[in-house]
């Protein structure tokens, strides 16, 4: 696989530790119901609470809604890619890395992202946790194959799940990752509103 889809080892630290590429992202206050007998004041929970997705931001070939208190830095690539990493401003481990090259070796979208996260994981030494690449998400209205891995970045245990997709000629690669033990949490809070949001430009 072509090294142009991997998201460089300098780029995951550079989406993990807090440089100055956050987008925004504010939580919002779960809704509440009122009653003619008054209620016990409810205890907190563990769940999180839904997020509001504050700007859209407009990348190559692609727009994203992201939280308020995230930011992001699109920088090119190496032979004609366009790397995009948006992190949170308050765990500078949780982010998104949107990755946009031409020139794919495959015309199927499960051999390109295969190719291109074992060609990451290689890099980075670190486990595939999907080796069939056989799940798919709903991003954009299509199914976009998924694959997952576990890598260690300065010390710190993050998962990552990998989509792909093969658009007018332009392989995008997604990268979503946070510390293995928030990783549930920030999907259900961060990343699964972002990507419902992912619309094509």
């Amino acid at each position: 696989m072509n090294r142009q889809f991997s998201i460089a080892k300098a780029m995951i630290p550079l989406i993990l530790c807090s440089i100055v590429l956050m987008i925004v992202l504010t939580a919002c206050g779960g809704a509440s119901t009122t009653t003619a007998a008054p209620k016990p004041t409810p205890k907190p929970t563990a769940t999180p609470s839904p997020t509001a997705i504050g700007k859209t931001f407009q990348g190559k070939g692609f727009t994203i809604d992201v939280p308020r208190d995230w930011a992001s830095q699109t920088a090119p690539g190496t032979n004609s890619t366009m790397n995009t990493s948006i992190t949170s401003n308050t765990d500078p481990n949780i982010g998104v890395a949107i990755v946009s090259g031409t020139g794919v070796p495959y015309s199927d979208d499960a051999q390109t992202l295969n190719a291109a996260v074992n060609s990451e994981l290689k890099t980075l030494g670190s486990s595939k946790i999907d080796t069939t690449v056989s799940s798919k998400a709903e991003v954009a209205g299509e199914a976009w194959p998924q694959a997952g891995a576990l890598v260690t970045v300065d010390g710190t245990k993050l998962k990552v799940i990998y989509l792909g997709k093969l658009h007018m000629g332009t392989f995008y690669l997604v990268s979503i990752l946070a510390p293995t033990q928030n990783f549930d949490q920030a999907n259900q809070q961060f990343f699964q509103p972002m990507l419902k949001s992912f619309k094509w430009a």
